[in-house]
């Protein structure tokens, strides 16, 4: 009896659902939606720790803290200074530059395609996050000096919206890459542009790379 016993526990122990934890490094590039100022130019920093655990065959919940570098840059044409007002401002300038850094909390939902499957190992993700800002710095480049907080003041929290692929290549290591945008808007525009549901004012979107190494406890 009790050597039935003891082949049926380890039996339970092998399979019971997988937890994983890890930790991530990688880069951003981003831009603020709705501050005039379109494109991937504001380049930035990526790092944190995640845990993982198996809730089906097939399907993960991962939990993240992430430590994330947002913003936006903007630079100016060279070309002689005219004297003119750049419309977006009051006065002349080189370009523009925010530093708007996360610590952000993201709950994804994981799906790894199985060995049957053409996309064996990939992993496709999806899920909500919150962010809170730790670090906010923005500068409008004059000549001569530097303008900050330019335009209306940020919020104290972020709602975001993920969405992401991962591969491990290795056992413990792989890559992720994850669009990431607001839900909410993270300040209001600037010179009074009419805000809706789908585009509540300035709004963070990044994409990011990252490298990945998990363990199993």
């Amino acid at each position: 009896m009790l050597f039935f016993l003891g082949v049926q526990a380890q039996r339970t122990l092998r399979n019971a659902k997988k937890i994983y934890i890890g930790a991530l490094e990688g880069i951003t590039t981003s831009q603020i939606s709705g501050d005039g100022h379109a494109g991937f130019h504001k380049y930035g920093m990526l790092g944190g720790l995640f845990a993982r655990k198996d809730i089906s065959p097939g399907l993960t919940l991962q939990l993240e803290v992430l430590y994330k570098e947002k913003g936006s840059r903007y630079t100016a044409p060279s070309v002689p200074n005219t004297g003119a007002a750049n419309p977006l401002y009051e006065s002349p300038t080189n370009g523009y530059l925010l530093k708007l850094n996360y610590i952000e909390f993201p709950l994804l939902l994981q799906y790894t395609f199985s060995d049957l499957s053409k996309l064996k190992g990939m992993i496709v993700e999806a899920g909500p996050g919150f962010g809170i800002p730790v670090y906010i710095k923005e500068y409008v480049i004059v000549p001569g000096y530097d303008l900050r907080q330019y335009g209306p003041p940020f919020n104290y929290y972020e709602a975001t919206a993920n969405l992401g692929v991962s591969y491990y290549f290795l056992s413990n290591f792989g890559l992720n890459l994850r669009f990431s945008r607001s839900v909410n808007s993270v300040r209001d525009y600037y010179r009074g542009e009419k805000a809706s549901l789908l585009s509540p004012g300035q709004q963070n979107t990044v994409i990011s790379l990252s490298l990945n190494y998990r363990f199993q406890l």
